[in-house]
């Protein structure tokens, strides 16, 4: 990955921007991120399934970080960092492989998660933290996990691991929904150069004359067919990211 670079090619490290109007809409639009091996090395294509699948099982067992456990939170950082550049060159280019990232990462970046240490066994063998051990626990969610110490130091660094790979995740979903607005966009256009189309309910929006205050009948009904388009388009880019936990989570 990191010496043997070969074809590598950062695919969602910024937003794009700019698209080769001929090929928007088609499976050849570039930057739909849709198909990996266009950008991947070669050689770690047959290699990442087995990656993706540990780090997917990593994750799934690692659901919270132990403050007592630093190196375990330093090996959770190292990973994640593996994640980010697997997503960062395209590796993670189906939709569907970035949603099943989300919730583990949602679990690792909740601070709420995090304990102090693990509880102990009891005799029954069920784990569970004793009175004591409790209120240090509650102590530890309320005040000392926010103090500096090198357990909060390895918590942390891994913390911001996975917001970087939660940004990578959201400008992938920036560019999907750019690259959908643009796709609309020509649909318009072409509907309106080929007449025997069915006319595009967003086509009025392409003219000046277009008023999106008018409170007319005629121009609301315009207007509401413009923003039912726009709905579903955010809503498909959007499905996959739960807004409103993640934004309670950070």
């Amino acid at each position: 990955l990191f010496v043997n670079v070969g074809n590598n090619y950062s695919v969602v490290e910024s937003p794009q921007l700019s698209f080769i109007y001929e090929y928007v809409g088609t499976k050849d639009s570039v930057g739909s991120a849709t198909a990996p091996d266009q950008y991947a090395a070669k050689d770690l294509i047959t290699v990442f399934p087995v990656i993706r699948d540990w780090i997917t099982q990593f994750l799934d067992q690692n659901r919270f970080m132990v403050a007592a456990q630093i190196p375990n939170n330093m090996l959770i950082e190292q990973v994640l960092r593996l994640l980010h550049y697997l997503v960062k060159f395209g590796y993670y280019g189906d939709v569907h492989d970035l949603a099943m990232l989300l919730p583990p990462l949602k679990n690792l970046l909740n601070g709420e998660n995090d304990v102090p240490f693990l509880p102990d066994k009891s005799s029954q063998g069920r784990a569970d933290y004793t009175k004591d051990n409790k209120k240090i626990v509650q102590r530890f969610k309320q005040h000392d996990r926010y103090k500096k110490s090198p357990q909060t130091l390895a918590i942390v660094n891994a913390k911001h691991a996975a917001l970087r790979v939660l940004d990578l995740v959201m400008t992938f979903q920036e560019n999907a929904r750019l690259a959908s607005f643009i796709s609309k966009f020509k649909d318009c256009e072409m509907s309106e150069v080929k007449k025997k189309q069915a006319r595009h309910p967003m086509v009025p929006a392409l003219y000046s004359s277009f008023d999106s205050f008018d409170t007319k009948k005629s121009a609301r009904k315009k207007q509401n067919a413009i923003r039912k388009e726009l709905r579903i388009m955010f809503d498909e880019s959007s499905r996959y990211l739960d807004t409103d936990n993640l934004t309670a989570i950070l």
